[in-house]
């Protein structure tokens, strides 16, 4: 029955495109595809011309024979100065075998004679005189190229819908004040390609499920055709239908446009041999930071046909059944754990997604992980088909990068002289975990014998060397007790970031910095105390106020004031020696300030150092410019 009504409607087609209107052979005489130069171009010319709007016409003819991409096909028609070229390459093919050009700009209710030549690459045209007459509309029509696209759904809907677009009919009026011309209604037609062929657009004679006409508004631009059937082409057109058509429809001379653009698509198929899978696309990935301890990130790519839902199941490696045994005992409902095997859980994940995380899982274990697409609601066996997984996944991140120590700092209390001050940047817990830092002092010939973990959770050092407790995840500086002084032999230190995998201590060694230090008593550097930081006079009593900063590092027990009383220079290495002209005044640690009051008239030169008596030895800061000169009275 197919086969007969495909060839019915083919004998018809030749009739309703080739019995509108006459072709005329101008010179019937003359040897077709013959030039006057005497090169022959097989060419027959125009075939026929429809006519589709009040200023659009398609016109049809045979592809000649010289290759697509070396021919220009030349469209002539009277009141046209310059003859449409158009290449070969551009056009293909209808089911006929006829190619079809659009002709637009054309005037109303005008008759028009259509000529068609191919030309070749080096300019040689044929010289068919076959020529068709044709007189457009006489009423305006939407202006409207058709079809644009059709595309399939994806996920299941895909089996039996397409989604079909169209660019918009020019608009003058507005959407509820619409000029004659301006779209009102779209005709989507859509025929089964096996039972007709596109002669069959415009006879209702067929109806669903081999035609479908559908009808949507005006303002839009796609629409999602359902109900057809699964793996079946079908020719879709789309017509516009203008606003005029409400008020003069009824004349059987008035028309709307009548273009014949159509596209040959087809809906997916129902069977799960035609869905395409990348099996080896699936990828399970640990998520950076302290998310990596509780969850796994999935991946891969879209499979393409009719699925209904990926379906990922997930287990701890070291319970329940194998995979392998599992799936075909699945439970039909994919919600949580299993009913078959409750070590087992499964989540339902909307077609058009490529990614899923599992969250709330165990830190530091093992899981298996299998991701299936399923053509069916219930997944049935036969129904799926299974992505490649190469279990177990652990959630571990790993280790947070960490930069180590990047300096020792001696001593800074002189009450704490036997202390050491490790400088580091915290972990970064973005990039991976850790539970805590281990102090690592290095074997030296003086003990310990061995690399030894001051503060190992697990295992106490035995030494006198202790690690002041810290925050691991915010500190910048850790500080040891228990350094000696008189040592002639340096310290050296690393810092071992770690996390508990089980109860076991998992090392961080990726980046080791090892960083040593001589135990020796520092006083303020220039850079560390640079001295006084102002010097202001109160007149009304004559009294001078010095402010200055602690010192950043160094050893000091207080600040020592020297005043230069002659108005000479001043010179640090004379006020430290116990020149004459100098006066010195102890300030207690902790004061960043002192008042001198009562201030006889004269010049005053001001400067300050910290000091340290070490075994009846001072110590100063080294000498620093930042000295005052105040003027007191006339």
């Amino acid at each position: 029955m197919r086969i007969l009504l495909f060839a019915f409607y083919y004998l018809s087609l030749n009739c309703l495109v080739s019995c509108v209107g006459t072709v005329e052979d101008l010179d019937p005489a003359s040897t077709k595809g013959i030039n006057v130069g005497g090169s022959d171009i097989a060419f027959d010319g125009i075939y026929d011309v429809e006519v589709i709007a009040n200023d659009k016409v398609e016109i049809y003819f045979y592809p000649s024979q010289l290759d697509a991409r070396d021919v220009t096909y030349v469209i002539s028609y009277d009141g046209l100065s310059i003859p449409k070229a158009v290449p070969g390459a551009s056009l293909r093919p209808d089911y006929r075998g006829l190619l079809k050009y659009v002709l637009t700009g054309l005037d109303t209710n005008r008759e028009y004679t259509f000529v068609v030549q191919a030309k070749d690459e080096s300019g040689t045209e044929s010289n068919s005189t076959l020529v068709k007459k044709a007189r457009t509309f006489s009423n305006q029509t939407a202006n409207f190229l058709g079809i644009g696209d059709v595309k399939n759904l994806p996920g299941f809907d895909g089996r039996t819908a397409l989604k079909v677009e169209w660019p918009a009919a020019e608009r003058i009026g507005s959407i509820f004040v619409p000029k004659e011309q301006d779209p009102i209604q779209y005709e989507i037609t859509l025929l089964d390609s096996d039972v007709v062929t596109p002669v069959a657009f415009d006879d209702d004679v067929f109806e669903e499920p081999t035609r479908k006409v559908v009808f949507v508004g005006g303002e839009k631009i796609s629409h999602q055709v359902n109900g057809l059937q699964p793996d079946t082409k079908y020719f879709v057109r789309v017509r516009a239908i203008h606003s005029g058509m409400n008020d003069y429809g009824a004349d059987p001379s008035y028309s709307a446009e009548q273009n014949n653009t159509y596209i040959l698509a087809s809906t997916l198929s129902d069977d799960i041999s035609s869905l395409e899978v990348e099996q080896d696309s699936f990828e399970v990935e640990i998520p950076s930071g302290g998310a990596g301890l509780y969850s796994l990130s999935t991946k891969w790519k879209a499979a393409e046909g009719s699925i209904d839902h990926y379906r990922v199941y997930y287990k701890k490696s070291s319970e329940g059944s194998a995979w392998s045994f599992y799936k075909s005992s699945r439970d039909e409902i994919c919600s949580g754990p299993e009913v078959s095997d409750s070590s087992w859980n499964c989540t339902s994940i909307s077609f058009e997604k490529e990614s899923f995380t599992i969250a709330d899982l165990t830190p530091f274990t093992d899981y298996d992980i299998n991701l299936i697409a399923c053509a069916t609601r219930n997944c049935e066996a036969g129904n799926f088909v299974e992505y490649n997984s190469s279990p177990p996944y652990k959630t571990n991140p790993g280790h947070a990068s960490f930069g180590g120590i990047t300096e020792i700092i001696g001593a800074k209390y002189y009450w704490s002289l036997n202390e050491y001050y490790l400088q580091l940047t915290p972990p970064d817990f973005n990039s991976g975990v850790a539970d805590g830092i281990l102090v690592e002092l290095k074997e030296r010939s003086t003990g310990p014998s061995v690399d030894t973990f001051l503060n190992h959770p697990d295992n106490p050092s035995g030494l006198d060397i202790s690690v002041a407790n810290f925050d691991y995840r915010a500190a910048t500086e850790i500080t040891i007790s228990g350094i000696d002084l008189n040592e002639t032999v340096p310290y050296c230190f690393e810092l071992v970031p770690y996390y508990y995998d089980n109860g076991v201590i998992v090392e961080n060694r990726n980046n080791p910095v090892t960083r040593c230090k001589l135990p020796q008593l520092e006083v303020p550097t220039l850079e560390d105390f640079t001295g006084l930081d102002g010097a202001v006079l109160d007149s009304s009593t004559s009294t001078v106020n010095l402010t200055w900063s602690a010192p950043l590092q160094g050893v000091y027990e207080g600040y020592r004031l020297y005043v230069r009383i002659d108005g000479g220079t001043f010179n640090f290495s004379d006020a430290t020696s116990g020149d004459a002209n100098y006066m010195s005044i102890d300030i207690p640690y902790g004061q960043t300030s002192y008042q001198a009051p009562f201030l006889a008239n004269g010049n005053y030169t001001f400067g300050i150092l910290t000091y340290y008596t070490s075994d009846g030895t001072e110590l100063f800061s080294e000498a620093n410019t930042n000295t005052q000169t105040i003027t007191v009275g006339p």
